[in-house]
């Protein structure tokens, strides 16, 4: 823990420099999970994937990290290049195109789909050593605008290294493991609405071992 308190006194560091000193360069980054399973064959369902609203003080590009009091302070000169909202949405939309577990994923306007998902990241921070990240989904039924299903996830991954690149990489392990769980229970979701068939207990049983 004090390791970690020295490293984030190091990131906020550039708060005492003096104006004669230059300011540090803008460091950018990207989320990222690329996924890496064999694809589903495809239910007969098409999903729009709609904005990622983000609570604050998470919603802006600079990268937050919690002081040891648990307030929040920004890192301005490491940010994420597009705001964070934008960079998960981006991963979202790669990883179920990839799943293929639905016939189609559109933008808003792209194409007519079945329901719509949408989703609010409720903290995206480094603490310490870690990484964490929650997430909350909706899934909605386009004609009727009803809510079908409500989804949550937290996750809390060490970071390789108590630094903004270490943070970033901790997030992205985060942002996989969230979207290994959206994905089986959108799966499952689509098995009870019988938009697919349920997978053979053989195919169970392999995936398991």
């Amino acid at each position: 823990m004090r390791a970690a308190a020295l490293a984030l006194a190091t990131l906020l560091g550039w708060t005492g420099c003096s104006f004669d000193q230059p300011l540090p360069e803008r460091r950018l980054y990207h989320l990222a999970a690329p996924r890496h399973s064999e694809p589903h064959a495809p239910c007969a369902a098409a999903l729009e994937m709609r904005r990622v609203r983000v609570a604050p003080p998470f919603e802006r590009n600079s990268l937050v990290v919690q002081r040891e009091d648990k307030s929040f302070v920004s890192l301005p000169f490491d940010q994420f290049e597009s705001p964070p909202g934008m960079e998960f949405r981006a991963v979202v939309l790669s990883w179920l195109r990839s799943a293929r577990l639905f016939e189609a994923v559109f933008e808003p306007g792209e194409g007519r789909s079945d329901w719509v998902l949408e989703a609010e990241i409720e903290w995206l921070f480094a603490s310490g050593p870690s990484s964490h990240l929650s997430v909350r989904f909706a899934m909605s039924e386009r004609q009727s605008a009803r809510t079908d299903r409500l989804l949550r996830y937290v996750e809390v991954h060490p970071a390789p290294r108590p630094d903004p690149r270490g943070f970033v990489e901790g997030w992205n392990a985060a942002a996989a493991a969230v979207l290994t769980r959206l994905e089986s229970d959108l799966r499952v979701f689509l098995e009870e609405q019988g938009r697919c068939d349920a997978p053979a207990k053989d195919d169970e049983a392999a995936t398991r071992s």
